[in-house]
């Protein structure tokens, strides 16, 4: 490698061969290198009679942005982009940790250049901090061929695997539009969502594009009212709602009987999962034989009142 000094106009961006950053430069770091100048220089290598950058698009973002020129480059000698870039790819992995969609890019590139699965998996996998398997490079492989907006996603919210595994049957159009929501959810209510999305799909011979096409689903993501994790929650209660609307049906008749019946605090009347059996289940805490005493007594009363017969109807009773 040698070191010299030219115009960041002079290197070719548009050939992105060994790019693994997916977003533009900050303006935090256009500023400091105004302020300091580029204190890190990038590489490049000579390619097809241009120069490309190999490391360092951030850096030379922003030193165009500030107009900074010439800039203090070294001009990586090595002839193969197989091994050139997986120099880069180390000197990246020993500064900073890889978001997700970077990984895929990595991993992408390198098969792009030669790499062979097997040393995929046993090299560059635990490199990246994946773990190594086969599956997982083609969850990652998966990822590198999301469009332009499903990657800056992906990359802002960094998913874990679980999140991108269970992306995997949906087109982009679908994933574009789920990824904002799922970030903000735990992992049981996205495997809910993601469950429920394809079952009322295949249930009801239509595109998961339909599904979310649906009048109570389609206004969520312009609700400003709403947080993303607000629009997220109403999301999976109406996928819940398509998917068994009896249930949802007897789950809010259960529920107004419950308000109606006007059970004390600290006590609670649970049904079977999912109404599935006819079976409630009674809970209540208690510090004292007085205290429990006193609540068997008001929870008699409540067998008297009429609402209580109502936690025992199902959504087809009259």
């Amino acid at each position: 490698m040698r070191f010299t000094q030219i115009d960041p106009f002079d290197i070719d961006l548009a050939d992105e061969r060994f790019r693994i950053s997916v977003v533009l430069a900050s303006d935090e770091l256009a500023a400091s290198i105004r302020d300091l100048g580029l204190l890190n220089p990038p590489v490049v290598a000579q390619r097809q009679g241009s120069r490309v950058l190999v490391s360092g698009w951030k850096r030379v973002q922003a030193c165009r942005t500030v107009a900074l020129s010439p800039i203090p480059v070294f001009v990586a000698d090595e002839k193969n982009d197989l091994e050139l870039f997986k120099g880069a790819v180390y000197e990246n992995a020993l500064v900073r940790a890889f978001s997700a969609v970077e990984k895929a890019e990595v991993l992408a590139r390198l098969r792009d250049f030669g790499a062979k699965s097997d040393e995929l998996v046993r090299r560059y996998l635990p490199l990246l901090g994946i773990p190594p398997t086969r599956d997982y490079l083609d969850l990652y492989l998966f990822v590198a061929g999301f469009g332009p907006e499903e990657k800056r996603v992906v990359h802002d919210r960094n998913p874990p695997a679980a999140v991108l595994q269970a992306l995997l049957p949906f087109g982009s159009c679908v994933r574009t539009r789920l990824l904002p929501w799922l970030w903000t959810l735990g992992q049981n209510k996205q495997k809910e969502l993601l469950n429920n999305l394809r079952e009322i799909a295949a249930r009801d011979g239509v595109s998961p594009e339909d599904v979310l096409a649906h009048p109570s689903i389609r206004d969520l993501g312009i609700d400003d009212r709403l947080s993303p994790r607000q629009q997220a929650e109403e999301l999976v209660e109406h996928l819940k709602q398509l998917r068994n609307p009896a249930l949802s049906t007897w789950s809010e008749a259960f529920a107004a009987a419950l308000e109606k019946l006007g059970i004390e605090k600290g006590v609670v009347i649970d049904p079977s999962p999912f109404f599935e059996g006819e079976d409630l289940c009674l809970h209540f805490s208690f510090r004292s034989r007085e205290e429990f005493l006193k609540r068997l007594s008001r929870l008699k009363d409540l067998a008297d009142k009429r609402e209580f017969q109502a936690l025992f109807r199902g959504p087809d009773d009259e």
